[in-house]
């Protein structure tokens, strides 16, 4: 059974892949900028347990995009691998044919 491996689609969705963490960035730092100036218009418990909350959420939208970042990475490195080996594959059936 022959796999073919279209390398150009790889990249581009792994390349959408960071896009979509850098996105992801994005919408923290604009979260933080909010939450900045949340202290000079509200005040009190429920505002500090909702900053906290949010804070919270911060941490796991950043996790998140750290971890689709290093998903698209090694999306790359493994499509790099196949690729190379099936170029080395390649060069060695040429090899072996110029034998006979």
């Amino acid at each position: 059974m022959l796999l073919r491996l279209d390398y150009e689609l790889v990249y581009r969705q792994a390349s959408e892949m960071e896009g979509f963490a850098s996105e992801l960035d994005t919408i923290v730092v604009d979260a933080d900028s909010i939450l900045t100036d949340l202290d000079s218009i509200w005040q009190g418990e429920a505002c500090e347990r909702y900053a906290e909350h949010c804070y919270e959420v911060e941490t796991s939208v950043k996790n998140l995009s750290r971890g689709v970042n290093r998903t698209a990475s090694t999306i790359k490195r493994i499509a790099d691998l196949i690729h190379e080996a099936e170029e080395e594959s390649r060069r060695i059936a040429e090899k072996m044919k110029s034998l006979k």
